[in-house]
């Protein structure tokens, strides 16, 4: 019941039986969704580097809700470096550009090079994880649950979205025990981030 609960108040729904929606908004005054928040591309978490074709960028993960005090920043730091290795491993003769803390999407026109994300949903001291890759340009995103138990709700959601937005967090995993998880769904994220760069 406590997760239940917990999983409910991330996604700032209600408990009564119904499921939510992928258009379900997540209670988070202090962090703008994309769309609206990059206005001018100078919001400092749009990437500066928009990466070469045929390579990666590794984005910043996306921490939600935001984490002004920076007491996350080891795990996201430990979930970008997961990532980079998953993308060596998957094409370690191409470009790779590892964006820094908080450059976490692709400017509004896209990225000319695959990348590659994650979205790191916490609450109370719990964390769930979804891994995050998008072809080159607009085109929408690839969604994978990663650590916790995690409903994709739109596996594809369009560019820029807030993956939050797509997914129902059901149970969660203390946040000091995230990183030690990171084998979680480790062959299926590898997959999506191979394919990404063949996406057309």
């Amino acid at each position: 019941m406590r997760t239940l609960l917990a999983s409910c108040l991330l996604l700032g729904v209600g408990c009564g039986g119904s499921s939510a929606s992928s258009d379900t908004q997540f209670a988070n005054p202090d962090d703008p969704a994309y769309a609206a928040s990059f206005e001018g591309e100078l919001d400092p978490r749009v990437s500066t580097s928009a990466g070469e074709p045929g390579g990666y960028v590794v984005l910043w993960p996306r921490i939600v809700p935001a984490d002004p005090d920076g007491a996350l920043s080891a795990t996201a730091s430990a979930v970008q470096q997961r990532l980079v290795a998953m993308v060596n491993e998957a094409a370690a003769d191409h470009p790779v550009d590892v964006r820094p803390d908080p450059e976490r999407v692709c400017p509004r026109a896209g990225c000319r090079a695959a990348s590659v994300g994650a979205a790191l949903l916490h609450r109370q001291g719990s964390c769930a994880l979804v891994a995050i890759t998008a072809p080159p340009g607009t085109a929408n995103a690839h969604l994978d649950p990663w650590v916790g138990r995690v409903e994709v709700l739109n596996a594809n959601p369009p560019f820029r979205d807030p993956p939050e937005q797509s997914v129902r967090v059901e149970d969660f995993v203390p946040c000091g025990e995230l990183i030690g998880q990171l084998d979680e769904n480790a062959d299926v994220i590898l997959e999506s981030v191979r394919s990404v760069r063949r996406s057309p």
